[in-house]
């Protein structure tokens, strides 16, 4: 069991950034560099002037296709991170009724069945390997499970706060592990690990020092490009949010734009979330494509369909919308949630939108998924009971 005094302070830091964000809370705290550390130098490498701005003046329903409606509920204390089998057919997420006393579920759709392993603890991330037969969860250490015997293979010192886990398209070998800073202030870092045999030999290489409290990251198609998404918490110089664009071969940045929240669309499409709304970009050239403003309130997640047809949006209004990303119709606005939506995850095949969301009030712990499915025909509602899951034998 890992230690629980850091799984509070995670919540915490977590809590305040969504605070802040919100408008609830003026605290910022103040974090800054050591002077003896390689940090990602924030400049911008072009400005960008908007000749046209599409926007979005009413958020009304269209009647176009496709549809979600909600088709699976679940709900508990925690639940934390959602990912897809790459063939569609499964969701895992970390979830238990206390910190400190989670398991990873499964949810098997196809057979509408669910199971739960791995001992007790508190994971943050979690990913499916590009062939869907391990699967990584982790916070302050991460863990690779071969998911056909529901073993543990091995596990990973990772340091404090794992945030994201990327793998490398078509690599079942290697990933980028992406991880906020330590409490003592130093700044994010982001490493590629290599499992050349998991458990024994692990190799995890520095890859870059980014300012700030890492929100979220990106990786294109290829695997060319990679985003990020850092909040600054520095009021003597700098207190916003940059998402950086940044070469994977190279390892340099090509360019510097505003933005809370990061997601790419198609191999070269990348979109940003920001208070005025979203953006469409360019990824290789940062050359902003469109612009639509989604009207008052933060943003607080933004992901695409895998085709990059489709872009959705969470925010502190208690809605997750879902627009056409290229004219920025909206074709649905989803209900459901509780204070704001802290995952949204569109499946594979586009047919499926899982969301998780939570309240900020740490005295009302509770939390909700809900797996959105596009309708074509009867569509019966169901509610997930904790019977749902069996332990793994």
């Amino acid at each position: 069991m890992k230690n629980s005094i850091r799984y509070r302070l995670y919540w915490i830091i977590n809590l305040l950034v969504a605070l802040s964000l919100s408008g609830c809370n003026n605290i910022t705290p103040s974090i800054t560099p050591k002077s003896n550390e390689t940090v990602a130098i924030m400049t911008p490498t072009l400005t960008i002037q908007l000749s046209s701005k599409p926007t979005i003046t009413h958020l009304t329903v269209s009647t176009r296709s496709p549809t979600f409606k909600a088709w699976l509920t679940w709900k508990m204390n925690l639940i934390m991170g959602i990912a897809w089998s790459p063939d569609n057919k499964q969701i895992a997420t970390v979830a238990g009724d206390a910190l400190g006393d989670t398991r990873v579920h499964i949810i098997d759709l196809p057979a509408l069945q669910g199971s739960q392993f791995s001992e007790p603890a508190f994971d943050a991330v979690i990913t499916f390997s590009p062939d869907g037969q391990e699967l990584i969860v982790g916070l302050d250490e991460l863990e690779v499970w071969k998911l056909s015997s529901k073993t543990l293979l091995g596990r990973l010192p990772s340091g404090l706060h794992s945030l994201f886990v990327t793998y490398l398209p078509g690599k079942s070998d290697s990933f980028i592990l992406a991880k906020a800073y330590p409490l003592d202030g130093s700044n994010s870092s982001i490493e590629v690990v290599s499992l050349k045999s998991v458990g024994s030999t692990w190799e995890s290489q520095p890859f870059l020092n980014v300012k700030g409290f890492l929100r979220a990251i990106s990786l294109n198609g290829d695997g060319s490009l990679l985003a990020t998404a850092t909040k600054y918490f520095d009021n003597a110089k700098d207190d916003g949010e940059h998402v950086l664009v940044w070469d994977l071969a190279s390892k340099k940045q090509i360019c510097s734009i505003g933005g809370m929240n990061v997601a790419f669309g198609t191999k070269d499409t990348l979109g940003t979330a920001a208070s005025d709304g979203i953006s469409i970009w360019d990824a290789k050239t940062c050359v902003l494509i469109k612009h639509f403003s989604t009207g008052p309130g933060y943003l607080y997640n933004i992901t695409f369909t895998p085709d990059g047809k489709l872009l959705a949006f969470a925010s502190d209004k208690n809605r997750i919308v879902i627009l056409d990303a290229n004219s920025g119709e909206v074709v649905q606005e989803l209900d459901g949630m509780l204070d704001y939506a802290e995952y949204i995850r569109f499946s594979p095949d586009g047919r499926f939108l899982a969301t998780i969301s939570r309240n900020v009030d740490p005295a009302k712990t509770e939390a909700v998924l809900i797996v959105w499915k596009v309708a074509d025909g009867s569509l019966e509602p169901i509610e997930i009971t904790p019977e749902f899951f069996k332990p793994a034998n």
